[in-house]
């Protein structure tokens, strides 16, 4: 009994907490433009990626430690794995041990996350941290370049800041939520800012994701019933959008809809991602069922990477690896739901449903940027968090 409260407490170590948020800042320099900036992210990436599987596999394996409550996720992780691996066995032409390692990593890190226990002071923790990031971000805009269309301060585009922001905006309010008096006029100012900061990339990816934030919100002090549909809504969206998307090209909606993306954003409805989802459909459907294996890229058969979570899974391990991909997000959905009475899995759950919207538009949850993966996982899974009691209650369990 003593060596198991032990392990307990080692897994949940405060020092624990304090690398994962100085990783998590590191790691958004990997998308900067100096390149010795760009470098550190690099490194502390690769170094993340490493940390998350050597703690998997030495608790999670070795020291065979698990809690009967993720049973599924169990399941359904390993099975999407294990579709990666038949995939690339059956089609090895792109196969990459860098991309299956940094897959195997960040499943890792969605298991160790739904294992962690959080509490108030590691909410502040990255609150604080990442106030100290947008504070300077917003020193940038106004010394640097105080505009209000395009902004990216040191990063590669302003897309990736927006995201990185929307991101850090999930801790700002968190730390809200349980700040004193005095700590809600910070954390409420720096929210304050941190939104205005995500108006001046002109990011609409990022504005469409803070809506529906805004709108799951409304919807779940209405109705948890209605609430919980918002999964199969999302996916519904993502499977109708990607499909009309390619087809209303040369159309008088779609002329009628790129007008008024115009009118309000000043860009076209139409940014390009129509054409690469259309010249992708066929490598797609040339190996429907198992795909072309882990490592393949969508520049392999057009221009640009896939800009869609959904279809990039289906290039890589087909229908087969898409649909387990959906449970995972379905399970972790369900998880989330057990734990709407807390304000940490009603905050999640309603980014989880703007990132699901998001992975439509943007490549970033398994490859590609893992520096905003890692942020949007943690997002996604930090409702769904066990706590000290249910772990000494049985459900640590060690396999025979």
């Amino acid at each position: 009994m003593n060596e198991l409260k032990h392990s307990i407490k080692l897994n949940f170590f405060p020092l624990f907490y304090l690398v994962l948020c100085s990783l998590l800042l590191l790691n958004v320099f990997e998308i900067t433009e100096p390149k010795w900036i760009n470098h550190i992210g690099e490194h502390t990436v690769r170094l993340s990626l490493v940390f998350f599987a050597i703690f998997f596999v030495f608790y999670y394996i070795l020291q065979r430690r698990y809690t009967k409550n993720l049973t599924k996720l169990y399941s359904g992780i390993a099975t999407f794995f294990i579709i990666q691996l038949l995939s690339s066995y059956i089609h090895n032409t792109y196969f990459s041990i860098d991309n299956l390692f940094g897959l195997f990593a960040m499943l890792s890190f969605i298991v160790l996350m739904a294992h962690s226990t959080w509490k108030t002071k590691y909410y502040k923790l990255f609150g604080y941290v990442f106030s100290i990031f947008i504070l300077y971000i917003a020193a940038y805009w106004l010394i640097f370049n105080p505009v209000t269309d395009g902004f990216s301060a040191i990063f590669i585009n302003p897309n990736g800041l927006a995201i990185i922001l929307f991101c850090m905006f999930f801790f700002q309010l968190l730390s809200f939520f349980y700040a004193s008096l005095g700590e809600r006029f910070y954390f409420g100012g720096i929210s304050i800012l941190n939104i205005f900061l995500i108006y001046s990339t002109s990011s609409r990816n990022v504005y469409l994701a803070l809506a529906i934030v805004l709108f799951s919100f409304i919807l779940l002090s209405i109705s948890k019933k209605m609430f919980s549909l918002l999964f199969y809504l999302a996916i519904g969206f993502n499977v109708v959008f990607t499909i009309c998307y390619t087809l209303l090209v040369n159309t008088r909606v779609g002329d009628y809809l790129n007008t008024i993306s115009i009118k309000l954003f000043n860009k076209n409805f139409f940014s390009g991602r129509s054409e690469i989802w259309f010249d992708l459909w066929s490598p797609i459907m040339d190996k429907p069922f198992f795909g072309h294996g882990i490592g393949v890229d969508a520049r392999d058969f057009t221009m640009k990477t896939a800009h869609n979570q959904y279809m990039q899974t289906l290039l890589e391990s087909g229908i087969i690896g898409l649909i387990a991909f959906f449970f995972i997000l379905f399970i972790l959905w369900k998880l989330l739901l057990k734990n709407l009475h807390s304000f940490e899995a009603k905050l999640s759950a309603c980014f989880f449903i703007a990132t699901l919207i998001y992975a439509n538009f943007e490549l970033t949850l398994f490859q590609n940027n893992y520096a905003i993966g890692i942020l949007q996982w943690l997002l996604m899974t930090l409702g769904i968090s066990i706590t000290d009691k249910e772990y000494t209650n049985s459900n640590l369990t060690r396999l025979k």
